[in-house]
């Protein structure tokens, strides 16, 4: 048990360095109690408080300055088509490079420059900067001279490219994730996975990998001696591992797998096996201890520790009811993480226990392929095979949209099935069903819309080049605009998950500002997907009313261009006056100041994106603003926002807020309840 304790300590201590934010201080927290409960002994809690010290020093390496100069030599520790992160020693370096045909373990000296991460990111899609520095990544660099100081002598990449030549379509993807880990959004087979909450099992997964790992084993041991049939299936499992260098559930597996092993034939047993899970863990983190902030990471070993302690109460009851009682428990443990797609699937259970097997015969079949020539009749027919599957399970899926739980819950709910597990070991089963009733409470509490009965907000959401604003007045609400982008549905990936997190279920109106697409493009899937009480897209329905809004329109001139007949909309709400100027150029500007020379604004929200065709100087000086909102795309093609406009709002002291820079930009305000 002492080394749980310094494993637990180690995490503990990490995650109490790594942010400062309330979820990480928690988890520490956590952590250490959870550690010290189990503790049987000083010995243990000295342990504990042993690894807290280690993995706070591993955690603050994080902090170290990043070295001047534009020379960097490392070597090759992730590999991917299209960039590779390069290690120098105490730092990551994320390395684009298109066609990359890079493999880990290659030593590299780069010349060129380093600078911050930034990536284009939409309001709760996958966020790859996010993603990147929970790795320990904080710097791009990009290199201009690239020299080779060591290659791999195994090279898998080009015999992967190659390999895969000879598939398409569906077959392709399948083996692309499947084999390789690498996920293509735009696929069926993709979009079918992630619709059911499966897509983690269709990449590269260890929980698969274990599936066949132990489908040889059982083959072996039906006709050699127990030694013999586990030192072949670890000689099988060696040698898969290659397929999948860095994926840690893989190599959670194996290594525990192999420690085993050691402990059972050559220390007789010395070992429990919480003290070997405990020495893999250790060993993750000591080749990198972010590894602590992957999803994998913890998933994996939540499992593990979990299946182990329910095992020894269940290995209690009769023997048939093991196996339930061991997959209700997995379940338990990736339940958060289900409904991270904001989707409760009442299937998914069986869902997943049918297709593990699937995928694993299918990875088997692909692995032998790979390494001799292609099955390509067999692969292809497996594959329609497994769509087919995939298209059965989603006539059948039965689901009901929830609201995803915050970091913070999921934090909790680890923490209170601890403490299930923890009193159900000692018979307390009241304590047991009162923790279940409070984490059930709770949940379905924080699904009630308190906090938009005393709030008003308004935010404008992060949709990439495009425009997207709700206005929200305690349970009225209204969007004006969706934004829109043609390689994915922004209503169903980003303004539906938005507005659930924000508890709001219905809008009184979704306003267009004008037809082009960056705005309105997401209208239909909206409509059809959300609750909406009424489409607005002319002049003629302004001014507008919800709740204590009124909405007014500006922009009554006769025009043919699109941009020209943008809606411009004003309102005084939370204390502070509002202007939002859609697309609207520069004549449109000079018609309204015309008309209206003493329009004022707090909050402007500027036109086009910040293009140069609309923020006249004459307009700003006229309606001041104190804080103007750029509506952009990162780095988007057509120069948004143009530097000529910046200049301008600089001269004047308008504060500068960018939805590429900060992501969603929201205001919001207390108000008392009306009794």
């Amino acid at each position: 048990m002492a080394l749980l304790g310094f494993f637990l300590g180690t995490l503990a201590g990490l995650f109490l360095v790594k942010d400062f934010s309330l979820v990480s201080l928690f988890s520490g927290a956590a952590l250490f109690l959870i550690g010290f409960l189990l503790s049987h002994g000083q010995k243990v809690l000295r342990m504990e408080l042993i690894g807290l010290a280690v993995g706070a020093a591993l955690g603050s390496l994080r902090f170290l300055p990043y070295p001047n100069g534009g020379e960097l030599r490392g070597v090759v520790i992730e590999a991917k088509s299209s960039y590779y992160v390069l290690w120098t020693g105490f730092h990551k370096y994320y390395v684009s490079e298109r066609n990359s045909l890079r493999e880990v373990g290659d030593i590299l000296l780069l010349k060129g420059k380093s600078e911050d991460l930034a990536f284009t990111t939409y309001e709760s899609r996958f966020d790859f900067k996010s993603y990147l520095e929970t790795k320990g990544i904080f710097k791009s660099f990009t290199a201009k001279e690239t020299s080779t100081l060591f290659l791999r002598p195994f090279r898998l990449r080009q015999r992967e490219v190659s390999f895969l030549s000879a598939f398409s379509g569906e077959t392709r993807y399948l083996l692309e994730c499947v084999l390789f880990g690498r996920r293509d959004s735009s696929s069926l087979g993709a979009s079918l996975a992630d619709s059911l909450g499966l897509i983690n099992l269709f990449s590269a997964s260890g929980i698969v990998y274990g599936f066949i790992v132990r489908t040889i084993e059982r083959f072996f041991s039906s006709g050699l001696h127990e030694k013999k049939s586990k030192t072949i299936t670890l000689i099988f499992a060696t040698f898969f591992l290659f397929f999948a260098p860095k994926k840690i559930g893989v190599w959670r597996s194996y290594l525990t797998r192999l420690f085993s092993y050691v402990n059972h034939y050559k220390l007789k047993d010395r070992f429990i096996y919480l003290d070997i899970l405990s020495f893999v863990g250790l060993l993750l983190l000591a080749f990198d201890a972010t590894n602590a902030y992957q999803m994998g990471y913890l998933l994996g070993f939540c499992i593990s520790f979990f299946n182990y302690f329910s095992m020894c109460m269940v290995n209690r009851n009769r023997r048939e009811w093991r196996g339930v009682i061991s997959l209700l428990v997995v379940y338990l443990v990736v339940f958060p993480i289900s409904l991270s797609g904001y989707t409760l699937h009442f299937l998914y259970p069986f869902f997943s226990s049918l297709m593990i097997p699937l995928l694993g015969i299918f990875s088997f079949l692909g692995w032998f392929s790979f390494l001799s020539t292609p099955f390509r009749m067999i692969l292809i027919g497996y594959s329609n095979f497994l769509m087919s599957i995939l298209k059965s399970m989603s006539r059948l899926d039965f689901s009901i949209p929830l609201t995803a739980p915050s970091s913070f819950q999921i934090a909790l709910y680890y923490f209170s099935l601890f403490f299930v597990l923890y009193f159900w070991s000692m018979a307390h089963n009241g304590m047991v069903i009162k923790i279940l009733i409070a984490n059930m409470a709770l949940y379905v509490t924080s699904l009630v819309p308190l906090g938009p009965a005393v709030t008003q907000e308004v935010s404008f959401i992060n949709v990439g080049q495009g425009d997207s604003i709700l206005i929200r007045d305690g349970y009225h609400a209204a969007l004006l605009d969706t934004g829109g982008n043609i390689s994915f549905d922004m209503a169903e990936e980003v303004l539906i998950p938005y507005l659930r997190k924000k508890r709001i279920y219905h809008l009184d109106y979704l306003i267009a500002s004008h037809g082009d697409y960056d705005h309105i493009g997401a209208k239909d899937s909206l409509l059809k997907n959300y609750s909406v009480g009424k489409f607005i897209d002319s002049t003629e329905s302004f001014p507008l009313t919800f709740g204590n809004v009124t909405l007014t329109n500006y922009n009554h001139y006769k025009a043919s261009d699109e941009n020209e007949k943008s809606l411009v909309l004003g309102m005084d709400f939370m204390d502070k006056k509002w202007l939002f100027m859609g697309d609207a150029p520069i004549e449109i500007e000079e018609e309204i100041i015309k008309d209206y020379p003493t329009l004022d604004c707090d909050i402007l929200k500027a036109g086009h994106h910040g293009s140069k065709t609309s923020s006249s100087l004459d307009f700003l000086k006229t309606v001041t603003p104190d804080t103007a909102i750029i509506s952009v795309g990162y780095k988007n093609h057509y120069g948004h926002p143009d530097k000529e406009v910046i200049a301008r709002l600089e001269s004047l002291n308008i504060e500068i807020r960018r939805t590429d820079v900060e992501g969603t930009i929201t205001y919001q305000k207390f108000v008392m309840p009306k009794l």
